[in-house]
């Protein structure tokens, strides 16, 4: 099927920027605008996305990451010098992890063949020592495929403009 793949969703935007950060959710509206003007020439699959379970995180995420995150849920902070989150952070991760595993199902199942998440906050931040896990959302989606025991569509592409990836 040449369809898109599409996953967002309102929780996204409730994952609050200090003053001045350049990670904030006017970058995900820019990136809602840009799709709609784009007037693109193929379906569009709008994926519900679901909170990542433990097991999900735990592919890319080790105990001890994943216990700080739900000791943060609810809170503001940071968890190092550049990476906040705000008391949506928590739930806005939860459910962008959820999201790729959507978005692989999506594509590994034929229901679409490209895929775009429109997620925050960006999973970037989450690598080693602050995440133990390098965990991109290229190497959840890439985990979730293997899980899925489908090693020809391991491969994913990434490319972030401001908390969006392609795949």
């Amino acid at each position: 099927m040449n369809a898109l793949a599409l996953v967002d969703d309102p929780l996204f935007a409730e994952h609050e920027a200090p003053a001045g950060h350049p990670e904030r959710s006017e970058r995900l509206d820019a990136a809602r605008a840009g799709l709609a003007r784009a007037h693109l020439a193929l379906g569009t699959e709008t994926l519900r996305p679901r909170d990542a379970c433990d097991e999900e995180l735990g592919r890319v995420h080790g105990p001890g990451y994943l216990a700080r995150l739900g000791q943060a849920a609810g809170k503001a902070g940071y968890l190092d010098a550049d990476t906040f989150f705000s008391p949506a952070s928590v739930a806005a991760a939860r459910r962008a992890a959820g999201g790729a595993v959507a978005l692989v199902d999506a594509l590994a199942e034929g229901r679409a063949r490209y895929g775009l998440g429109l997620v925050r906050p960006p999973g970037h931040h989450a690598r080693p020592p602050v995440g133990e896990s390098g965990g991109k959302m290229q190497p959840r989606r890439a985990d979730h495929f293997s899980a899925r025991g489908d090693e020809k569509n391991r491969r994913c592409q990434d490319w972030f403009t401001g908390g969006t990836w392609l795949g």
